[in-house]
Parts: structure tokens; C-alpha cells; sequence
């Protein structure tokens, strides 16, 4: 197993803890966004992503913190940063308020080892919002893959649903992947940083992503490139 992929299974697996996994959102049916915020800020705080992602901090006297978007067919957190001396936001009329660097990636997030650290800021990117998702935001669902570990983890993890035969991913499609370099990549060029890794979406397959970033602080994307690698769907509507 890579050092990648150790990185990757310790962010999923905390994501993913029983009492991650066991929120009861039928409970929530007539709760507003800043209700279901309350409750559950209880069970995570996005800030202890920092605990694996070690190649990163938070710039000082910010913290993370989300404010959850509910309907009663929907639900994901939306990530923002703020002052630790200010008081978290209950809305999400709040969140759209603040300036573009406290409510859009990176947060006020900065990178501490260079170049390293641009691997980890790309798994807070795709990573870092996935958890307490609800029914339709499944969709939105993505894993990074890494090596063969990672390769392997895919076969259950359509949230809500217990994979049957006809749901597996192909094995044609499985060895076109292993086929490529799983390594992802990391390129210093004028002053960019550029990470390259593929990705696996339930509904829509593998693709190599290219993500550009703005070397100095704060770091912007400023360019992203998909291609497609392999197609499969799990044939799951929601």
C-alpha cells in the first residue's frame, strides 16, 4: 500500500465512522438547514481532517466550519472558513454573505510542505465535503485511486444500497485501469503547482483529473482538466 492510499483509507474510514454513518435524517424532516446544522456539528468537525492531512494547516486565527443545505430529498455540507473569535453561521444566507476566501476553496487554507502538500490540498478539495451526504447529494459522491488498495475498496460504496452482482464494476473496466500509472503526479511549473490523480464516480467511471494551483498562498485553482479513462454506471437512480 502507498503512502497515498494510507492517506486516502484514514480520511474515508473517519468519514465513514458509525456514528458518521448512523445519523438519523429521517428525524430531521421538519428541521430547517440551521437545525440540522446544530445537531450535527455535534458528531464532526471537518477540522479534524487536519489530523491526517498533516501537510496542512489553517491559516491563523481561522478555523473551518460548515453550515449543512437540507431538503427533505437532500443534504451536504457547505464548507466555509471563519475567524476562531467569531461565532459559527447558522444559515446559509450567512455562508453566501462572506468574501469569496472564507466561503470558497481553499478556505484560508495553506499548504506547509512544498510540493507535497498539494496532494493533500486536492484531497480536502474532493474529500473534504464528503461526508453526511444525503440521498441525492450521493451523486456527487467521488474516491480517489491511488494503487491497487484503493482499486480493490470500490465495491461498496453506493450509500443506502447493498451491491449485487449486476452492480459490480466490470473486470475489462478494472483491468483498463490498472493498465495506467496510479500514482498521482505532482509538477512545479512557472509558478503553479499541477496534481494529477485519476478518480472513480457510481456514476460515470474513472477519469484523470489535472487540477492547477497557484503555488504562493492562497492557493487558487486555476485550472482543472478531465479525461475520461474508463465508463461505468452503477445503474442506481436515487
Amino acid at each position: 500500500m502507498t503512502s497515498y492510499e494510507k492517506t486516502i483509507l484514514a480520511i474515508q474510514e473517519m468519514l465513514s465512522a458509525p456514528e458518521m454513518e448512523s445519523v438519523p435524517f429521517h428525524r430531521f424532516s421538519s428541521f430547517t438547514s440551521g437545525e440540522v446544522t446544530t445537531e450535527l456539528r455535534d458528531i464532526f468537525d471537518p477540522n479534524q481532517l487536519f489530523r491526517l492531512l498533516t501537510r496542512l494547516r489553517m491559516e491563523k486565527d481561522y478555523t473551518l466550519d460548515y453550515v449543512y443545505r437540507w431538503h427533505t430529498w437532500t443534504g451536504f455540507p457547505v464548507l466555509y472558513a471563519r475567524s476562531r473569535h467569531s461565532s459559527a453561521l447558522e444559515t446559509l444566507e450567512e455562508v453566501e454573505a462572506l468574501p469569496d476566501d472564507a466561503r470558497k476553496f481553499p478556505f484560508h487554507t495553506q499548504v506547509k510542505d512544498f510540493p507535497e502538500g498539494f496532494f493533500e490540498l486536492e484531497l480536502l478539495r474532493l474529500l473534504g465535503r464528503q461526508f453526511f451526504l444525503f440521498w441525492h447529494a450521493g451523486y456527487h459522491m467521488v474516491r480517489p485511486v491511488c494503487g491497487e488498495v484503493t482499486l480493490q475498496g470500490l465495491g461498496e460504496i453506493i450509500p443506502g444500497y447493498e451491491i449485487s452482482p449486476h452492480m459490480k464494476i466490470p473486470v475489462e473496466v478494472l483491468d483498463r485501469v490498472r493498465a495506467l500509472s496510479l500514482d498521482p503526479t505532482l509538477e512545479i511549473k512557472d509558478e503553479t503547482v499541477i496534481v494529477g490523480l485519476v478518480l472513480f464516480s457510481p456514476w460515470g467511471g474513472f477519469n484523470y483529473r489535472e487540477t492547477t494551483y497557484q503555488a504562493d498562498s492562497p492557493h487558487t485553482v486555476l485550472n482543472e482538466r478531465v479525461v475520461p479513462v474508463a465508463k461505468y454506471d452503477c445503474g442506481v437512480m436515487y
